[in-house]
């Protein structure tokens, strides 16, 4: 039987303090909260289906209100597989783990699951069809191993950007952290490659009056404006701070046009929750780039006071 005797159960990961702030929040409505971080114990529990169906898990989480996935659930023991570099068995146990996730996901429980437990690592490529399908406006995309193919594409721009296909890169060389950011792609650096190298994800750079970052909770939009251009060290990437100087960040209203394809894209991929990066361009026009199921949104609560950690509080126990 599920062991679990909280109200809301949260899976996170290690030192994420909007984790943390929601769960403040649900300690002021009087609310009981279980944390469950990737490096943490998975919790007892029995599904039985068939003549052992008395043991579905939909009866013993009658107690919990709400299920937040902040993070792709993990468990201690893949962790440790996955320090020790056993690639092959933690990919394996990896995707049974899902499968027992999944079950949460399919049963019609009375009570709120927010995101998803598989889409953590949602392919950008396919969200960029999809959204292009809904209307909304998308860079110039190529991807590609062959320098040919990306001479021809960047000529056919003004300037190109590289980015990666899924996550950002990070590396540690025990003392210096190291990190990869969008970069411009010149035609002198092309010229360096080889004639082919591995696939890679090149688009063309829009302009940016400034760049918009949408948190989604479940058909409500709360959006703020970057404005990185201010900085030549933001300009293309504001994840690259300029804390001498950082970038002012306000409230944006998007327009409804907007905000309705939002929701038909959040509906398509089946996700009720989830960080959106938009380009605002100086002509008014406005270029979809991806969206992250588990973005960070610390930054848009606390610039623009929308106080999302007490809104995700809210919505867990409603």
């Amino acid at each position: 039987m599920i062991s679990f005797v909280y109200m809301v159960v949260i899976f996170s990961f290690d030192f994420d303090l909007s984790t943390s702030d929601v769960m403040a929040w649900l300690n002021y409505f009087g609310i009981n909260s279980k944390r469950i971080n990737e490096t943490d114990h998975f919790p007892n529990f029995a599904v039985g289906l068939g003549k052992h169906a008395e043991l579905d898990f939909s009866k013993d989480l009658e107690q919990i209100d709400g299920i937040w996935f902040r993070n792709k659930p993990q468990n201690s023991f893949i962790t440790t597989l996955n320090q020790g570099k056993r690639k092959d068995i933690t990919n394996y146990l990896s995707s049974e783990m899902s499968a027992v996730y999944s079950g949460f996901e399919t049963e019609e429980l009375p009570i709120n699951i927010l995101g998803e437990s598989g889409l953590a690592d949602i392919n950008k490529i396919s969200v960029l069809k999809v959204a292009s399908k809904i209307g909304f406006k998308i860079p110039e995309t190529l991807i590609t191993n062959n320098k040919k193919m990306l001479q021809d594409f960047a000529l056919q721009h003004p300037k190109i950007i590289v980015k990666p296909l899924m996550n950002p890169l990070s590396h540690s060389n025990g003392k210096t952290q190291f990190f990869s950011y969008t970069e411009i792609l010149t035609l002198a650096e092309i010229e360096k490659l080889p004639d082919t190298f591995f696939p890679t994800l090149i688009q063309e750079c829009i302009e940016k009056f400034a760049e918009l970052r949408v948190f989604y909770l479940d058909g409500k939009k709360f959006c703020m404006a970057i404005f990185s251009q201010e900085s030549d060290r933001t300009k293309t990437d504001y994840r690259k701070y300029n804390n001498a100087r950082p970038n002012r960040t306000v409230p944006f209203q998007l327009p409804k046009a907007i905000e309705d394809k939002i929701d038909a894209l959040m509906i398509v991929l089946k996700l009720n929750t989830g960080s959106l990066d938009i380009i605002y361009t100086p002509s008014g026009e406005y270029y979809f780039l991806e969206v992250n199921p588990v973005g960070q949104f610390g930054i848009v609560s606390q610039s623009c006071n929308y106080y999302l950690e007490k809104q995700i509080a809210e919505w867990l126990v409603n």
